[in-house]
């Protein structure tokens, strides 16, 4: 087939029970996908006896990605996930797609935390991304380019670049973006249950980061500008105030960044990758 225009509207992809129904049958921790899409478009699209696939666009309107995983459970060691630029390369079937776009799109990300009886949640919507020249054409543009927008925990707006080389083989992923303002007490369905940290007060102005990834690990720098940051230490299992590490913690803490005299901290990020982990690791 060739020259073909495929739409399929109202697609759902979904496990027949319950997501912690699920889990719970599973030995490890793994992560379990729902997926629902409003329209479905792939333009110019050709499959060879040679199983080639080509398109010239694939494009998805209200594309709703949710994740689901129970930390409480082991992961399994024996199972190593590749990044996808690197099972991009290592496909046996040539690949040639021109672009993806996802328009007004949403993923949510849940887990349930170890030794917790708390879920993290954690999502961005409004979410528009453009993935150009999926291939493992050598010949082609060696670059895979990857543009993002969206609204982080649907407030904060992000802008997000990310490149991948084709034709080294060093796998790399280069990122570089930046996320707008928010009130911390946002990000309490994320920060509170995996840390026990409760966020009282605070404003963040905007964060400026650049990344380089790989299968091993994520270097980089970060420069996060806030203001009147205030938190609360809470007690395991409990919503009580520990007020001994909450006076360590906001001690130890910069109430604001840039400081009193206007100097401006970065940080440098360091992040080993667990090759054990699935897709919601490269938004945690």
């Amino acid at each position: 087939m060739s020259d073909q225009l495929l739409r399929i509207e109202n697609l759902m992809i979904q496990p027949t029970l319950y997501e912690k129904e699920l889990a719970n049958q599973y030995v490890h921790s793994r992560e379990i996908y729902r997926v629902a899409v409003d329209t479905l478009e792939i333009s110019d699209f050709s499959f060879f006896k040679n199983q080639e696939i080509i398109a010239s666009s694939i494009a998805l309107a209200g594309f709703d990605l949710a994740i689901y995983k129970d930390k409480s459970k082991p992961q399994n060691r024996f199972k190593i996930i590749q990044l996808p630029q690197i099972s991009l390369k290592q496909t046996n079937s040539p690949i040639n797609i021109g672009k993806i776009n996802f328009k007004d799109s949403k993923i949510s990300i849940k887990e349930r935390i170890a030794h917790k009886d708390t879920t993290m949640q954690f999502f961005v919507n409004n979410l528009n991304c453009q993935i150009l020249n999926i291939s493992n054409h050598k010949f082609n543009n060696p670059n895979i380019n990857v543009l993002v927008t969206g609204k982080l925990m649907g407030e904060a707006p992000i802008n997000l670049t990310i490149k991948a080389l084709l034709t080294t083989n060093n796998n790399n992923l280069y990122w570089e973006g930046r996320i707008g303002s928010l009130k911390f007490r946002t990000l309490d369905k994320v920060l509170y249950p995996v840390l026990g940290l409760k966020i009282l007060s605070g404003e963040l102005n905007r964060i400026d980061f650049k990344a380089v990834s790989n299968d091993i690990e994520s270097k980089g720098e970060m420069t996060m500008l806030y203001k009147n940051l205030h938190a609360s230490v809470l007690k395991s299992h409990t919503s009580n105030e520990n007020h001994f590490l909450t006076s360590i913690a906001n001690g130890l803490i910069h109430k604001s960044n840039p400081n009193k005299r206007g100097k401006i901290k970065s940080v440098r990020m360091y992040y080993k990758r667990d090759q054990h982990k699935g897709l919601s690791q490269f938004f945690l």
